[in-house]
């Protein structure tokens, strides 16, 4: 899925691979439109996910999952995109329930 130039940028490609296949099993509730959409740009075109990533606004997503979806989407787009910040706050920590 990702040559090695990427490979080695991203370090354990394994780990976005794995995340993206948490969000996107079978029987959860539909994402949002754009986020889909996003997840689907953000290989070839990660400055185009973000974008679509910035119009959703995270209050707007009801269910928790939903927004850690559009949370890690939108860290993934800036990092592809090579935006970097030391503390930003989209890095929330997880609630275990």
């Amino acid at each position: 899925m990702y040559d090695d130039h990427e490979s080695n940028h991203m370090g354990d490609s394994s780990t976005w691979d794995a995340v993206h296949n948490y969000f996107s099993c079978a029987g959860r509730q539909p994402y949002d439109k754009r986020l889909i959409a996003a997840d689907s740009l953000m290989h070839d075109f990660p400055d185009s996910a973000l974008a679509l990533v910035e119009g959703v606004c995270r209050d707007s997503l009801t269910a928790e999952s939903e927004r850690a979806y559009r949370d890690l989407l939108f860290t993934q787009a800036r990092y592809r995109c090579y935006i970097t910040r030391a503390c930003h706050m989209s890095i929330r920590p997880v609630k275990n329930k």
